[in-house]
């Protein structure tokens, strides 16, 4: 599957010129990418809108796709392997453009989809009650970060806990966990939590969401324990006590993650390509496809929505944990939490009225 660019050290890209790019991406992150049963295939709403950019930039730009790891693109805050050394990728594909040493070491095209918010969870007692509660700082916990995967656990001093509207304690233990094992790695995250290893995890907020039963396709290859991810809520399961958390990301999910100082026109073009195909009715046909209308830039032919999926509302507008995501503790939201929300909010609004992707 390696193709040899047609444009050496791409330079400046003459208008004629026709680029491949080959782009690396991981599997199991439904529905943004996985492979089919019993293939190789890749498939999902990253493999769809490359499709649908080769087409609106045909004769201009072709994308490869080529099945890797996540940690062969982005380990331990560097790049992995497929991204360094003579026979390197371009770049990797659905990356999310985090702060930290990802703004640092990497460049990003635009986003493909609006950035997603980080949550924490904990696990819950044979009562239902979380063993972390919303209020709690992290002082002296262990908190669970799956390695190569947004958000970096760096970027959890730099959100806030939206129930006291105050940072978290720069003294609490990171625990980094790796694929080391057969076990998926975002499996082995939740299950440190389960039995204790850890008190936290520090995960997307959407995570538990998309990883659940209802959400396995069986036309899709699943290598995680959609079981597992089904305990959310559950008496002596786990529950979500942060929710909704900005501020660790600089924007969305990408479809290009390169080298800083490398490819620059070549990011141009297809940022050009991206610009023009999200505007189209096939960008919402997909987006509509997999289900996340919601992540979705509007554009012209897509509806407009300033609703908020449960896992994207702040903290302080959860309610109990039976429905895996717990409210603040009573007597602990900080009234300026509330009116930071609100700003937030407002503002996420006003950049849907005019257009803007932040």
């Amino acid at each position: 599957m390696k193709v040899f660019l047609v444009a050496a050290s791409f330079g400046s890209v003459p208008a004629s010129a026709m680029v491949t790019l080959r782009l690396g991406t991981g599997q199991n992150w439904a529905p943004y990418v996985s492979t089919q049963a019993n293939s190789n295939n890749l498939v999902g709403f990253g493999p769809d809108l490359v499709a649908g950019v080769n087409a609106q930039c045909a004769g201009q730009l072709q994308i490869d796709m080529v099945l890797t790891t996540w940690e062969n693109c982005w380990s331990n805050n560097n790049f992995g392997s497929e991204m360094t050394g003579s026979n390197r990728l371009d770049g990797c594909m659905l990356y999310s453009h985090g702060t930290g040493a990802r703004d640092d070491k990497a460049h990003f095209s635009i986003a493909i989809v609006k950035h997603k918010t980080a949550g924490i969870i904990t696990g819950l007692d044979a009562n239902g009650h979380p063993k972390v509660d919303g209020a709690s700082n992290l002082h002296g916990k262990t908190v669970a970060d799956v390695n190569g995967w947004a958000p970096e656990p760096e970027t959890l001093d730099m959100v806030r806990n939206l129930c006291t509207n105050t940072k978290f304690s720069s003294g609490k233990t990171i625990h980094d966990i790796s694929s080391s094992s057969n076990e998926e790695v975002n499996d082995k995250a939740l299950r440190s939590v389960l039995d204790g290893n850890s008190d936290a995890l520090y995960i997307f907020a959407d995570h538990a969401d998309t990883h659940q039963c209802k959400n396995n396709n069986n036309n899709v290859a699943r290598a995680h324990d959609c079981n597992l991810w089904d305990k959310l809520g559950e008496p002596n399961g786990f529950a979500y006590v942060q929710t909704g958390m900005d501020g660790w990301a600089v924007n969305g999910t990408t479809l290009m993650m390169t080298r800083k100082g490398e490819h620059g026109d070549v990011m141009e073009l297809l940022d050009s390509c991206l610009d023009k195909y999200m505007q189209t009715q096939d960008y919402c046909n997909k987006c509509s496809k997999h289900g996340i209308m919601d992540d979705c830039f509007a554009n012209s032919h897509c509806p407009r929505s300033s609703a908020k999926s449960i896992y994207d509302r702040p903290t302080s507008q959860q309610g109990d944990c039976s429905s895996g995501y717990c409210g603040c503790p009573e007597g602990s939201i900080n009234t300026g939490a509330a009116v930071g929300q609100h700003m937030v909010a407002f503002l996420s609004v006003m950049s849907l009225v005019v257009g803007l992707r932040v």
